[in-house]
């Protein structure tokens, strides 16, 4: 009896390890499949568009910043800053009730999860915001201590662009933006692809001119010497000849005729006076110039005028030109 008892013991413990075994791998099995389910767990409708809302949102936060490029950085001029600080403002009240709603309506999930890291680095812009303020009056730079929570967690490497002053390591603020305005872009990008979407390129660093606002150069007009000459000599033709027709036809509307002895006269008065002069029989240029201000044309001549005496005379004009879709017209014409 003893023996059987025995045996039965040992046949019991040989197995029981095994036993648990299995059930200690059917429950993990079980949690497995129980988390993969949350985190794939379908979103409703309302979750979506939900998500949708706080995507524009955060799209607009995105947008109502001036990016910079950390090899313009003036040491008393900021170019990181809010394009529009009380439009700005209520964006960014909007953006954090979307994201809350947001939050309500999604399982846990990747797409919560962007969407929570996006609203983040907009509320970490706007406690990096407050702390630049409160030296902003005096300096452009930050103290290194005063920022240093968000120079770890956005791995800015501070140590290459900290100068020392007398009241600690100081950065510029812009040194800083440098690095955490762009990613602002890949934030708002994962919340696109995700719902299915493109998401926006980073744009490069601005340039110089898209910094500080400098006014581009204005593009000149595809006009050359010869043809205003020609508009300039049937305008002479048309003075000496008293042509008056052929004077509307070349003079802009806004017109401005500046003489000797300071006569001004617009359009109107300057065609009105036009009489044939009975003195000069030919002229010709002696000498014309073309040069630009900003992307206005002006035509500089010295014009030597034969009489029937056989007398020479010489006059220098300017014109300066205009083109309103019709072709090259006068618009000021001064005679010395």
């Amino acid at each position: 009896m003893r023996h059987h008892f025995l045996i039965l013991t040992i046949f019991i413990c040989s197995i029981l390890p095994a036993c648990t075994g299995v059930i200690a791998q059917e429950t993990g099995s079980v949690k497995r499949r129980t988390i993969t389910s949350a985190a794939s767990r379908p979103i409703s409708t309302e979750g979506r568009e939900s998500a949708e809302q706080a995507l524009a949102r955060l799209r607009s936060l995105r947008d109502g910043w001036n990016d910079v490029n950390r090899q313009f950085i003036k040491q008393n001029f900021v170019a990181a800053q809010k394009l529009d600080p009380r439009a700005y403002e209520v964006q960014y009240l909007e953006a954090k009730t979307a994201v809350g709603d947001a939050f309500q309506a999604l399982p846990k999930g990747e797409l919560r999860t962007a969407i929570k890291q996006s609203i983040d680095i907009f509320d970490d812009l706007e406690e990096i915001t407050k702390i630049f303020h409160k030296n902003s009056p005096f300096t452009t730079n930050v103290r290194v201590a005063d920022i240093f929570t968000y120079l770890k967690k956005y791995n800015v490497p501070y140590e290459s662009g900290a100068t020392r002053a007398s009241y600690g390591l100081t950065l510029h603020q812009d040194f800083v933006m440098s690095y955490i305005l762009p990613l602002r872009y890949a934030r708002v990008n994962r919340i696109e692809v995700l719902l299915g979407g493109k998401s926006k390129p980073v744009p490069p660093p601005p340039t110089y001119e898209q910094m500080f606002r400098v006014p581009s150069p204005p593009v000149r007009p595809n006009v050359g010497v010869e043809e205003l000459k020609r508009i300039a000599r049937r305008a002479l033709e048309a003075r000496l000849r008293g042509n008056r027709v052929q004077m509307n036809i070349l003079l802009d509307n806004a017109f401005v005729y500046y003489g000797l002895r300071g006569i001004e006269l617009n359009k109107e008065q300057y065609i009105g006076k036009l009489i044939p002069d009975p003195n000069v029989q030919a002229f010709e240029f002696e000498q014309a110039d073309m040069s630009f201000r900003q992307e206005v044309p002006i035509l500089t001549t010295r014009v030597r005028y034969e009489s029937y005496r056989g007398e020479f005379r010489s006059f220098k004009n300017t014109y300066t030109f205009i083109n309103r879709g019709n072709g090259w017209r006068i618009a000021t014409w001064r005679s010395f």
